[in-house]
């Protein structure tokens, strides 16, 4: 079944990653991401995000590896207090940088 159609095609958004293996990074409280900053995340959320990569795995050929890098793949940061307090997480992967120009986490 091609990914235009079935249940694939309301999550496939035409991105790709060029490895099935997905490095995840927890932004900590105080670091900012996107001009957000992160209040952090709780050991229990931890878990929760580490059973749906185990799930995620079990059904795809992707695997998930938590590390303490910044520019990981995917980086999820928790922040309740902004946008009236609807704003409760956030996902964005690695950006491409410009030498000499500041990316949305402030570094060049």
């Amino acid at each position: 079944m091609p990914v235009s159609s079935g249940p694939v095609a309301s999550i496939t958004w035409g991105t790709a990653l060029p490895d099935p293996h997905v490095t995840v990074y927890f932004v900590p409280s105080g670091d900012t991401l996107g001009g957000y900053s992160s209040e952090g995340i709780s050991a229990y959320e931890i878990a929760q995000f580490e059973a749906l990569f185990d799930v995620v795995s079990a059904v795809t050929n992707v695997t998930f590896e938590i590390v303490a890098d910044p520019d990981a793949v995917f980086r999820i940061l928790v922040d309740d207090d902004e946008v009236l307090g609807e704003f409760d997480g956030m996902m964005g992967r690695r950006e491409k940088r410009t030498p000499g120009r500041a990316s949305s986490t402030g570094k060049a």
